[in-house]
């Protein structure tokens, strides 16, 4: 258990670090908003921001439908991982991605490797399908203890999948 106190704590901290950088970012920069379907994007520093609310089912196999406009800025593949600090699967695209993995390696020795493991080893590269689904591994499922109906909430830039 003190391994796990350890790794939670520094969960919280990089959390913390990476909400001021993301505030930093937002106030530098000027945006604009489009809620045509029900989330707003703002663009900022050539970067998408995403906010709002949906809601969706999981199937039986596990697989999520997003919102077209939010696959086509995710691009081609995009990532899956646990959420840091509440049961949810966050959803980033493969530069967003890149770009947690670059500042997760520029902490502390200890620190980065106690994020690598809550972050890291449970992220997946998944590409849609033709009709626009992906599977949601079962242990990323478990984790955000959703089963049947999920809601994707645009969180700056990434988004989160929780449990409905």
């Amino acid at each position: 258990m003190p391994f796990l106190s350890y790794v939670l704590c520094h969960i919280m901290t990089l959390k913390r670090m990476l909400a001021e950088s993301a505030v930093e970012k937002y106030k530098n920069n000027v945006g604009f908003c489009n809620q045509s379907d029900g989330f707003r994007r703002k663009v900022y520093g050539g970067g998408q921001m995403f906010s709002g609310m949906t809601n969706h089912s999981i199937d039986a196999k596990g697989r999520i439908v997003l919102p077209a406009k939010f696959r086509e800025q995710l691009g081609e593949t995009y990532y899956l991982a646990r959420g840091f600090g509440n049961k949810c699967i966050q959803v980033m695209s493969s530069e967003q991605f890149n770009a947690m993995c670059e500042k997760i390696l520029a902490l502390p020795a200890n620190l980065s490797m106690a994020v690598q493991y809550t972050f890291n080893a449970t992220a997946v590269e998944v590409t849609p399908n033709a009709q626009g689904r992906v599977i949601i591994p079962q242990s990323l499922r478990e984790f955000a203890e959703i089963e049947g109906d999920a809601v994707v909430i645009g969180m700056t830039n990434r988004l989160e999948i929780s449990s409905k």
